[in-house]
């Protein structure tokens, strides 16, 4: 889906537009609604006993060949109110497209808006910001209303970033993408990185609730 989006930069299609929003599950455009930014990024029921990270790079490829697969697979335990998926972005300090997009990600109107965009936005090539992608991604949302939210809650917004960065720091995390779960008292018990990135170990250990063996993954408490 992201590899059509990207070919398709010089205009979209409406069949294309509702197919999509179908898939996703978007339905009609959100009206414009406050409501707190870190939620956005939140699937799931925040009472669920595991919960699992998910680290992207917006710029990065390879997360945009997992990103939505990878949501697919863990939909069942989200509707089963097992996990909570915590979407984190990879921290661009001198890339102020990518931080803009990113900021316009957490500025939408709710979860499946933001899951939606994060889809078709992920492996963006650097140097193309909002501004870029705008005409296209407003066959599918209401881009003004993601930038008025983005100008009244730029603060919180800003502070969710630096929370993320700080966090993917103590996890000293190296390579993307990045699926880290853990348990509700912060305990990780399993870490798939990079190249060894994957879905299924989690799902597993989401039925065994086994420890993992890795004692610097235990170490790094969210």
């Amino acid at each position: 889906m992201h590899s059509v989006f990207h070919r398709l930069l010089s205009g979209w299609s409406s069949i294309l537009a509702i197919t999509i929003c179908s898939m996703l599950g978007a339905g009609e455009p959100a009206a414009v609604v406050d409501q707190p930014r870190d939620s956005v990024r939140r699937l799931g029921k925040p009472a669920a006993p595991w919960r699992i990270d998910l680290v992207v790079d917006i710029n990065c490829a390879h997360c945009a060949d997992m990103f939505s697969s990878s949501l697919v697979a863990l939909q069942p335990s989200i509707d089963a109110e097992t996990i909570e998926v915590v979407v984190r972005w990879w921290p661009r300090p001198r890339d102020p497209e990518a931080n803009d997009l990113i900021a316009h990600l957490l500025a939408t109107a709710q979860p499946q808006e933001f899951r939606l965009l994060s889809s078709l936005v992920v492996g963006t090539p650097a140097g193309r910001g909002w501004q870029f992608l705008r005409p296209r991604l407003s066959e599918l949302v209401e881009p003004t209303a993601i930038e008025q939210r983005l100008a009244a809650n730029r603060t919180d917004i800003a502070r969710i970033m630096q929370e993320d960065g700080a966090q993917i720091a103590r996890w000293s995390l190296t390579s993307v993408p990045v699926l880290i779960l853990s348990d509700r008292t912060g305990a990780v018990h399993g870490r798939w990185e990079g190249k060894a990135f994957a879905v299924e170990p989690a799902l597993r250990l989401l039925t065994t609730g086994a420890r993992s063996t890795d004692p610097q993954a235990d170490a790094q408490r969210p």
